[in-house]
């Protein structure tokens, strides 16, 4: 420390700040370190772990407390930040806290109804569809989404059904087909088309 004292009409002035020559450390090297060139620090590559909250967000920042880049002669590190970016996934698609994902079903489960089993973040769930579902419905998993940040209750899983469209038919599922549209007055194309014989 380095103290100056000033006189002035009110009296003497007392003013301490830090020594310009040994930058508070109350030693001077005899010979500076050429590594750091007299600072007290280096350059260092260095792996850390981070602990990552459940129910994060893309573009959410982590602070890791004195991880960040040390300060010359001495002075306290400063703080590390980490930002988040999510990796995309294949099945799901995630909106806040809500998963997305998709099933396919057949006519005949949409008709008459069915249970299928839907990957969730925690394995594999069985879901009822219920009959009569249309192509677009959207069904929901309470609970199966991603953890809200701060605790509390997780979000839900939207299940989008589509109806899967057979491309080809046997001759005897086209004859069932037939004989449906036929007992609910629906017409049909006869010649070779989807229903065509």
């Amino acid at each position: 420390m380095v103290e100056q004292i000033q006189r002035t009409i009110l009296g003497a002035m007392r003013q301490r700040t830090t020594c310009p020559n040994c930058r508070g450390a109350g030693s001077v090297p005899e010979k500076t370190c050429t590594e750091c060139t007299g600072t007290g620090v280096t350059k260092q590559r260095k792996t850390i772990s981070v602990r990552i909250p459940a129910g994060i967000d893309d573009g959410q920042m982590i602070r890791l407390d004195g991880e960040g880049e040390m300060a010359a002669y001495g002075g306290a590190a400063g703080d590390l930040y980490v930002r988040m970016r999510i990796k995309s996934n294949k099945k799901f698609k995630r909106e806040r806290q809500t998963l997305l994902s998709e099933a396919e079903i057949s006519f005949a489960q949409a008709a008459l109804g069915t249970h299928v089993d839907i990957d969730t973040i925690d394995g594999k769930v069985e879901l009822k569809i219920p009959a009569g579902t249309q192509s677009g419905k959207v069904l929901k998993l309470k609970g199966k989404g991603i953890p809200h940040l701060n605790g509390g209750e997780r979000g839900d899983q939207l299940v989008t059904v589509t109806v899967r469209t057979p491309a080809k038919l046997s001759k005897k599922e086209k004859k069932l087909f037939k004989d449906l549209a036929e007992l609910n007055g629906e017409a049909v194309d006869s010649g070779s088309g989807f229903f065509g014989m």
